[in-house]
């Protein structure tokens, strides 16, 4: 004999198909809620661009009062400053003044004595024409030595070119110099400048 067939009873068939159809459902309400939730988002997004600002969702930025900012103080009047002075004789205050060249050579140690002075090679210029006394003898005798003394040593201390740039009047007291004594022969600016720096450098 064969096994006897399995009999379900009425009572768990109708909870078996209870339990599929709520299945079903709470699956289809999950689903729809969810392309709901879907279209809902979408049509937001879409919305978003075409919110005009209107009075009640724009915000106004709000002025902050800054802490330990300075206090501005009112202005002084124009009457508290009061002006005065010539100034007629200072309309070329700031005009250059015109320099001429001298240029002169001499031994480096010397160049490196008058580029340490006070002014440099130009104020030393100045003043050694400016203390000239005006005995050409002397200035002969000194410019001499200077040049000779420059030959001598040329091998241990080479010659350098001493520039300086000086006033018109300076520039021209050494020219005057110059002519009075053209009647030695190989005399020049240069020469007479060789005698100036050489006393000026001994009365220093």
């Amino acid at each position: 004999m064969g096994a006897p067939a399995p009999v379900l009873s009425h009572q768990s068939f109708h909870v078996s198909n209870h339990f599929k159809l709520l299945t079903t459902l709470i699956f289809w309400h999950l689903k729809v809620s969810f392309w709901l939730a879907r279209i809902e988002e979408a049509t937001i997004h879409n919305a978003l661009p075409w919110v005009s600002m209107t009075a009640s969702n724009a915000r106004k930025p709000v002025k902050r009062k800054q802490q330990g900012s300075a206090v501005s103080l009112p202005a002084e009047g124009p009457d508290d400053l009061v002006l005065f002075g010539d100034i007629s004789g200072l309309t070329y205050a700031f005009k250059g003044k015109p320099r001429r060249l001298l240029t002169c050579p001499v031994p480096e140690s010397v160049y490196l004595r008058l580029q340490s002075h006070p002014g440099g090679i130009s104020q030393f210029f100045e003043e050694a024409v400016a203390t000239f006394n005006g005995d050409l003898n002397a200035l002969v005798n000194a410019a001499v030595s200077f040049v000779e003394n420059r030959r001598i040593r040329a091998g241990v201390d080479p010659p350098r070119n001493a520039s300086g740039r000086v006033l018109p009047s300076t520039f021209e007291k050494v020219q005057r110099i110059n002519e009075a004594l053209s009647s030695i022969q190989g005399m020049s600016r240069a020469k007479v400048m060789a005698g100036l720096i050489n006393q000026h450098l001994e009365e220093q």
